[in-house]
């Protein structure tokens, strides 16, 4: 675990550490991080488990999730990715393919925040522009109101010169 430990903390991440699945757990939901690397056998929950309640919670789904296990049988793989997990990885590990997968990881997770940054963005404008819209309609109604009011005969034009409001007289 310790070589785990210094390979993350090399690699710029803070690490925080549980004892079991359950404490895992907790501290994953109170902390929200990035990224998290779970055995596949912990003691009170294991990481199959683990994966599937975090998965169940919204800040859960956006966590990277890469699990570590003793066994690299197909069958474990398949069950780690249906759980949620988004890595599989078999000990013992290699630190430097560890660091490659966590780099991998670490730009899932960039993309997943500009995309969250981008869907805020356009949200934003969004709003923007329906109240924009809103003040065009309440101007149109004021405009064709004053138009229509008129004793005179008026217009609007366009830019082109093409009428564009006419009032009844």
């Amino acid at each position: 675990m310790r070589v785990l430990e210094n390979t993350m903390g090399e690699a710029g991440h803070t690490v925080f550490t549980a004892s079991d699945g359950k404490e895992g757990l907790e501290l994953a939901l109170g902390l929200r991080p990035q990224l998290i690397i779970t055995e596949w056998a912990m003691p009170e929950m294991d990481g199959i488990n683990f994966c599937k309640v975090l998965r169940q919670t919204k800040a859960g789904r956006r966590v990277y999730v890469l699990i570590l296990s003793d066994s690299d049988d197909d069958q474990k793989l398949i069950e780690a990715f249906e759980a949620g997990a988004d890595d599989y990885n078999v000990k013992p590990f290699d630190p430097m393919v560890l660091g490659a997968r966590l780099r991998a990881g670490q730009r899932v997770v960039q993309l997943q925040e500009d995309m969250e940054f981008d869907r805020q963005q356009l949200h934003k404008f969004a709003d923007e522009l329906a109240a924009f819209n809103h003040r065009l309609r309440k101007s149109d109604v004021s405009m064709r109101a004053i138009l229509d009011n008129s004793p005179y005969i008026a217009w609007l034009k366009d830019a082109e010169g093409r009428y564009i409001k006419v009032n009844k007289a």
